[in-house]
């Protein structure tokens, strides 16, 4: 089955039990998929599809190791993508986006900017951002904590900062913050039950993806678990786009297998259209305890 961003459900309220049953994600717009999610389950308890560095668009002197994705962040947040992994380096009291050493041309003003734009016309959806600060800081005058302030200030409505995880009711139309950094507030990125074995061989990698499925299906819905496909092997010459071409059809077939399942956050590089459909898919309700019960 193939969602297309123009088949747009016409809904006039919010349910506050839904699902998404494969006979009806045909009528759900990828832009929009969380319209039908009930309001009140947890977003610990949900499939989620993720980018790791989600800006890192461009090489630079990489050979190859920098880009992480081909779609801009606009088109991932159409295609269904609800994690953002952003990655800053603090220079002149701002921010702007790098992987590694390596600029990637967008500014993290401009980040929000695109992010505030979705949610304005996607008011059913809501983002997870994981802020991390990205290689060494230069000419500054503060610390990372304030400059985050400072950047995010005009959109300050629009963040979830605190440390419980909110119900889907609570988060839609909000950028829910990870913590990534230690003291920006919002989810704790230390307390994610996380794998993230980004420089494993491909086959051990697999192994790895399979396990934390099995551990993200069996641990408390009000459990975090993030699950990174992407990776490198410098070593063999394996860069991102190797790496993701190996990974992800191993990916999407335990993804068909487990349909139903609570997948948790998967975070991907270079994630197909078919790949991020089938984690939407298995968001199904009702699944267990998930009832936000602040």
């Amino acid at each position: 089955m193939s969602l297309s961003t123009d088949s747009i459900a016409e809904q006039t309220e919010q349910p506050s039990h839904g699902s998404l049953e494969p006979t009806e994600t045909k009528y759900v717009a990828t832009s929009q998929w969380m319209k039908r999610l009930p309001q009140d389950a947890l977003l610990s308890n949900l499939s989620i599809p993720g980018t790791h560095d989600s800006a890192a668009l461009h090489n630079g002197f990489s050979f190859g190791f920098a880009r992480c994705q081909s779609l801009t962040l606009r088109e991932q947040l159409d295609l269904g993508i609800r994690f953002l992994d952003i990655r800053c380096r603090h220079q002149n009291d701002r921010f702007q986006i790098y992987h590694g050493v390596i600029n990637q041309r967008i500014s993290f003003a401009e980040v929000m900017q695109v992010c505030d734009a979705f949610l304005d016309e996607n008011p059913s959806e809501c983002l997870l951002i994981s802020v991390k600060e990205e290689s060494k800081s230069e000419a500054i005058t503060r610390d990372f904590q304030a400059t985050f302030l400072e950047e995010t200030k005009p959109y300050r409505q629009r963040w979830y900062t605190a440390e419980v995880t909110p119900s889907v009711g609570t988060a839609r139309g909000k950028i829910v913050l990870i913590d990534r950094v230690g003291n920006l507030g919002g989810l704790n990125w230390v307390k994610m039950n996380l794998q993230d074995d980004y420089q494993a061989l491909p086959e051990v990698k697999k192994q790895k993806i399979a396990q934390h499925l099995d551990a993200t299906r069996d641990g408390g819905f009000d459990q975090w678990f993030l699950n990174y496909a992407s990776g490198t092997v410098p070593s063999r010459l394996i860069n991102p786009e190797s790496y993701a071409s190996l990974i992800n059809p191993f990916l999407l077939s335990q993804v068909n297998q487990r349909q139903g399942d609570r997948l948790g956050v998967v975070v991907m590089d270079f994630p197909s259209e078919e790949i991020v459909e089938k984690i939407i898919e298995s968001n199904r309700f009702p699944r267990g305890q998930n009832v936000d019960r602040e």
